[in-house]
């Protein structure tokens, strides 16, 4: 539609396809991470510490399988071991028919490759089940939301991946200014990941706006890509292929304990510095490199 119609488009979805090349235009940017570089960037960090058998719950659409590749596609590297890729319906309310086949595989990491109430849901039941026991549990995005709905017990020691988390305050001096603007506004709270991928996307395009002194869809466009920007979580930029913005992933870990208030939700694990080499390649998502 970006395409036919010739209105930019920023999106800030999780997604693999909205770049590549036969659905992409000039107007089509993505300024969230895509699965192939949050699944990568977790398995990075995760794999190499907690086992070689893996087994995947798996959201069945796009979202859940696109996951499933990045993990997959950065495990081949280390020897990962599918055990199972188990797929649920997306909206499945209970996990029981398939909490038993997974603790029968015995697998060391467990993968939720689900999202919003999907991932509450399925983390509540894992950890009542037990799963935890001799198990970790791991989830490519793990939002503040999703924690803050499910609760310290059911998302205790999972960890995930995040474009972005309060907490990353005290390492990341964009974050701190961000943060520090936002409970001004808002009455002392913290903003959320999506919140500040919202802020990000918006900000970006006016900015472009502003360098480009226009408000057509094309010279906006172009200034956009040529956008270098720190908003919020440290340096940014579009590739110039597909609009990917090239940003860092925040490794993070649920916690239950030793929390300083409601907002302390997260230890902050890791961050995977900005680079584009941690994304598919040009020609590998059917762009023409000159």
């Amino acid at each position: 539609m970006t395409r036919e119609r010739k209105v930019l488009f920023n999106s800030i979805s999780q997604s693999d396809t909205i770049n590549e090349a036969k659905d992409w235009s000039l107007y089509t940017f993505h300024e969230a991470l895509n699965p192939h570089l949050t699944a990568g960037a977790v398995a990075r960090y995760a794999f190499p510490k907690f086992g070689k058998k893996v087994v995947y719950l798996t959201a069945d659409y796009a979202y859940g399988h696109e996951m499933v590749r990045g993990f997959q596609r950065a495990g081949q590297a280390m020897g990962m071991q599918t055990l199972a890729d188990i797929r649920h319906p997306l909206g499945a309310a209970d996990y029981s028919a398939f909490l038993p086949r997974i603790q029968a595989l015995k697998p060391d990491i467990l993968v939720l490759c689900n999202f919003g109430r999907d991932l509450v849901n399925s983390a509540k039941q894992a950890t009542d089940f037990g799963l935890k026991q001799g198990t970790k549990i791991i989830a490519p995005v793990l939002l503040y939301t999703a924690r803050q709905a499910g609760g310290a017990d059911a998302f205790d020691g999972i960890l995930g991946g995040t474009s972005y988390y309060w907490g990353m305050e005290d390492k990341i001096p964009s974050a701190k200014k961000f943060n520090d603007a936002y409970r001004k506004a808002y009455a002392g709270a913290v903003p959320s990941d999506y919140g500040a991928l919202g802020y990000a996307g918006i900000r970006s395009v006016l900015q472009a706006v502003k360098d480009a002194d226009a408000t057509d869809s094309q010279r906006v466009a172009i200034a956009l890509r040529q956008l270098k920007y720190d908003w919020y979580k440290g340096p940014q930029f579009y590739r110039k292929c597909d609009h990917q913005s090239v940003q860092s992933v925040i490794i993070v870990e649920s916690k239950s304990k030793g929390m300083k208030d409601k907002n302390d939700v997260f230890n902050v694990l890791a961050i995977e510095p900005a680079d584009e080499k941690n994304l598919r390649s040009c020609v590998e998502m059917g762009h023409k490199v000159s």
